[in-house]
């Protein structure tokens, strides 16, 4: 599984609000009036994106068999992507399968990523499904502009239809098509969780200008709930695992201590907190060393 060269940058929603300042500056009335009504009207684009969850936005002059027929397939595939998420082993292994599932299923070359708010409020790009899209990403991290950190603190849908013409991210849009080829690109945000903080953003590019139509934001947005949901799983199961992992290793060093020091395991898992706060390390990481070494920080044995 490649490793991408996302980077990563440190920011919160008021530092990043008030480093887009001028953006919202040059923001036309009419995108701040749907921005308030959930929508983001592309600045060259041809109207606000849909919010509903799962848009079936299509022309007219198709028969309706046929568009029955073609929801059909899509949902087939996205139960299918959906049972394959929940399979993965870990978090990196599941948003993997999310890029990945989103580029092979979308209309039209897709490169795709997944910008992701860490514990410590940065944003990273942990997988790609090409080097163009991670190297994107990074832009905006380092200019503090782009389309994926407005979506990710403003839970919104954005949407850019070509690089060439973006005036809402001038330094980054032009530079991501010199650099890459991208010239239009979506951003999705992967939801909240149960606390309202952002989990991140499905970001889709692409090199054609206006590849992302009403179909294919419909299809994305269902990848993006998705996804969400299988994040959510895959970092609580993690979690769980490391808990009960730290749970064994403490276990373990208080039976050392209990044998060594003939104390009980109350009074050894007090000694652990006491060595926990003396060395200014971690509790886990303190009953791992004893574990290992046999040895206590402070030199008794």
């Amino acid at each position: 599984m490649p490793q991408p060269p996302g980077g990563r940058r440190q920011f919160s929603p008021s530092a990043f609000a008030r480093a887009r300042r001028g953006y919202r500056a040059r923001a036309a009335p009419s995108a701040a009036a749907a921005d308030r009504r959930c929508f983001r009207r592309a600045r060259g684009g041809s109207g606000p994106i849909d919010r509903s969850p799962f848009p079936r936005l299509r022309s007219g002059d198709r028969p309706e068999e046929d568009l029955v027929a073609e929801d059909r397939t899509f949902d087939e595939r996205l139960a299918s992507i959906a049972r394959d998420l929940l399979n993965e082993p870990d978090t990196q292994h599941t948003l993997q399968r999310v890029v990945d599932a989103a580029a092979e299923n979308l209309d039209g070359t897709v490169w795709a990523s997944v910008s992701l708010v860490t514990q410590r409020r940065e944003i990273e790009t942990p997988v790609v499904t090409d080097d163009r899209a991670g190297h994107a990403d990074r832009l905006q991290y380092e200019l503090a502009e782009g389309p994926c950190l407005d979506s990710i603190w403003e839970q919104e849908t954005f949407q850019i239809e070509d690089m060439t013409t973006e005036e809402r991210y001038p330094r980054w849009a032009r530079a991501v098509a010199e650099r890459t080829g991208i010239r239009s690109s979506l951003s999705l945000q992967l939801y909240t969780d149960e606390e309202h903080n952002s989990l991140g953003a499905l970001n889709l590019y692409s090199p054609v200008p206006g590849a992302f139509d009403a179909e294919t934001r419909g299809e994305g947005l269902a990848f993006a709930a998705q996804a969400a949901v299988a994040l959510r799983s895959a970092q609580s199961e993690q979690h769980l695992r490391t808990a009960m992992a730290t749970r064994t290793l403490i276990g373990q060093a208080q039976g050392i201590l209990m044998e060594r020091l003939k104390i009980t395991p109350d009074q050894a898992f007090a000694v652990l907190s006491r060595l926990s706060q003396h060395t200014n390390v971690k509790l886990r990481e303190v009953a791992r060393r004893l574990v290992e070494t046999g040895e206590i920080p402070d030199g008794r044995k």
